[in-house]
């Protein structure tokens, strides 16, 4: 349990911070902490006390698998809810539940770095993604030949995925049929056909899915789900 006014830091290109599941971080009532993962490859699982300030920086790499928070206000697979997220300095926030809630509720900032899932939900007052940062769920959809309209494998190469609007046809084969909403869109994209002849032929993997609920949105860099 963290007072008030204090820091817990992992900090050092070497250094690794495994949070099991079971384990808890979290602190008093009315005290405000923070969260530093600086430099180095740390994994994240457990429960996370709600409140605090999180901050990923100097190439640090974090993977999330399980992570919860005290308050439970969803039925994510894994969810995040801090006073305020910085990724920052070449670093890799990488989301590995098949779906997330982040809910931060001053500010997102990403700058120089990346943020990856697959499913992710995001509630913030204000959103920043700098020139050179990027909140990605490309290729983290169905994988090739995957999907509800996966494109067909063809001797002269695949055809591409479907969702809101058709895929690449191939030489022979056309591509699936479309579903799911443009407008609102609430499933994964299919994958692409497996082709005959190995990977000069074969599709990619779909994009995954990115809702952003934020009162002010800033994006000077890259938000995408191909």
């Amino acid at each position: 349990t963290l007072g008030d006014d204090s820091r817990f830091i992992v900090k050092d290109s070497d250094s690794s911070l495994t949070f099991e599941s079971g384990a808890s971080i979290s602190r008093t009532s009315e005290g405000k902490a923070q969260i530093a993962l600086k430099g180095g490859n740390h994994v994240l699982n457990g429960t996370l006390g709600a409140g605090m300030d999180m901050l990923v920086a100097d190439s640090a790499r974090v993977d999330v698998y399980s992570l919860q928070s005290t308050i439970g206000t969803s039925s994510a697979a894994s969810e995040l809810v801090v006073a305020s997220l910085a990724v920052e300095s070449l670093s890799q926030l990488v989301w590995r539940s098949i779906s997330t809630l982040c809910n931060v509720s001053s500010g997102i900032i990403v700058s120089n770095s990346s943020i990856v899932a697959q499913n992710l939900t995001v509630f913030s007052d204000t959103l920043f993604v700098d020139t050179d940062a990027s909140i990605t769920a490309s290729e983290q959809g169905f994988e090739v030949a995957s999907g509800p309209s996966a494109g067909s494998a063809a001797a002269l190469g695949a055809s591409g995925g479907t969702y809101g609007g058709r895929g690449g046809p191939a030489k022979i084969d056309a591509a699936g049929s479309t579903y799911g909403s443009v407008i609102h869109p609430r499933q994964f994209g299919s994958g692409g056909g497996a082709g005959y002849f190995g990977t000069s032929s074969k599709g990619g993997a779909s994009g995954g899915l990115i809702i952003i609920r934020s009162n002010i949105t800033t994006v000077d860099g890259l938000i995408s789900s191909d």
